[in-house]
């Protein structure tokens, strides 16, 4: 028999039961936590206490102990004294001699049936949730949906706000950089007059002494040299040319700027909402340039204008219609390459084609790239709208855009109207 007084007051301290069995399965200790859960079983055969059987079942962990002679832990179930179905983690181990000889199994048994009723609730509430989340998601997909829709619908909503604003401010820059500029070619112009006229009396000056009655006297050919001395070294006939030159320079500058001012006006206009009778060859022209700058380092601009007739349109929604494709194409094009305008009538419609030599599109994004937030761009280079927009704008207008392309070979897009409300 094995003397457990020395660890009795240990052991009776231990929340957890703790029983101790010979061979035979008798129970030969257990603790106060163990005899407060079961009863006194001292004496009684293990599976008796346990479970209420007439043998040792397989699943007994002190079996297991005498059978391998190492320590494991099992999951039973028992019948408490208050008649109570409880859930127990037994860990089990075996009890040596001085010879090592295994001569009891020892097991600390731990109550889990809250654990185990907790995982059981944890697993229902698991798969209603997972009906809730399925539920959820649908709904979520649902107000992505929307959300996205209305995303769309607040941003192409800002855009026409910011166009009829660039429309706004670029009348009103054209407006207040038109009226300086007029003075500017306007005082040129006079200055070159004047600069004309001081060289004719320069001329008729030195024409004047040459020809006079004293030409022949020493006087007169004094003066004369001496005049012309001065001429040469005030540099006046240089400066005269300078001025020629500059004014002349200067004008042209002026006319440049001029023409600037005009296709700003013309590009951005105030009535965004009216429909009026414009020629997209002179919205094209406007449009190039307000994005030259976008192209000229890029590419060879080559263009083909047909005999259009007015249509009745938004020219200025066509217009940022048209620069969206142009800085598109240029984009496109990673060094050097070719950007092709092309318009003409086609039947009861006019065709716009802009064809870029860039890296093209994939065949599997061609079918997307009007889609509103799509872009083949990098991130960061593009926000997926400037098509989409166009979309829009060229399908409120009853025409209709559609796109060729070729992976590293370039794309073509093309734009028709309907031809209304002009010359047919």
């Amino acid at each position: 028999m094995v003397d457990f007084s020395l660890h009795k007051q240990v052991l009776d301290s231990i929340p957890d039961g703790v029983t101790i069995q010979d061979r035979d399965f008798n129970i030969i200790y257990q603790n106060a936590a163990m005899t407060q859960a079961f009863g006194d079983r001292i004496g009684l055969k293990c599976y008796f206490a346990y479970e209420e059987r007439d043998q040792v079942c397989e699943g007994c962990g002190v079996l297991k102990v005498f059978e391998t002679g190492e320590s494991i832990v099992v999951h039973r179930t028992a019948i408490t004294a208050n008649g109570v179905m409880s859930h127990l983690e037994n860990s089990c181990f075996p009890l040596f001699d001085d010879k090592g000889s295994i001569v009891a199994g020892g097991e600390v048994c731990r109550d889990v049936t809250g654990r185990v009723f907790l995982a059981e609730e944890v697993k229902e509430r698991s798969i209603e949730l997972g009906k809730l989340n399925d539920q959820l998601n649908q709904k979520t997909r649902e107000l992505e949906k929307a959300y996205l829709d209305l995303k769309t619908a607040h941003i192409r909503m800002l855009q026409q706000e910011k166009m009829a604003s660039i429309g706004q401010l670029a009348a009103g820059v054209a407006h207040e950089i038109n009226n300086p500029l007029a003075f500017i070619i306007s005082n040129l112009s006079t200055l070159g007059k004047y600069s004309k006229k001081v060289r004719a009396f320069l001329q008729a000056q030195e024409e004047t002494i040459r020809s006079s009655p004293a030409a022949a006297s020493n006087t007169a050919n004094d003066l004369l040299a001496q005049v012309k001395k001065q001429r040469q070294a005030s540099g006046i006939d240089m400066i005269l040319d300078d001025i020629e030159q500059i004014v002349n320079e200067s004008l042209d500058g002026g006319d440049r700027m001029k023409q600037i001012v005009q296709n700003l006006r013309s590009f951005a206009r105030l009535d965004e909402e009216k429909f009026k009778l414009a020629n997209l060859n002179q919205g094209l022209e406007s449009t190039l340039q307000i994005v030259w700058n976008e192209l000229k380092d890029k590419a060879t601009l080559n263009k083909t204008f047909g005999d259009l007739p007015e249509i009745l349109c938004n020219p200025a929604q066509l217009n940022h219609v048209f620069m969206n494709l142009l800085i598109n194409a240029a984009q496109a094009i990673e060094d050097q390459g070719q950007i092709d305008i092309r318009t003409y009538r086609q039947e009861d419609s006019v065709a716009v084609e802009i064809a870029d030599t860039g890296c093209g599109i994939p065949e599997d994004k061609l079918n997307r790239i009007f889609e509103p937030f799509f872009t083949t761009k990098e991130v960061g280079k593009g926000t997926g709208l400037g098509l989409s927009i166009a979309y829009d704008i060229i399908e409120k207008h009853d025409g209709k855009i559609t796109v060729q392309s070729q992976l590293d070979q370039g794309s073509r897009f093309k734009v028709t109207l309907p031809i209304r409300g002009g010359s047919q």
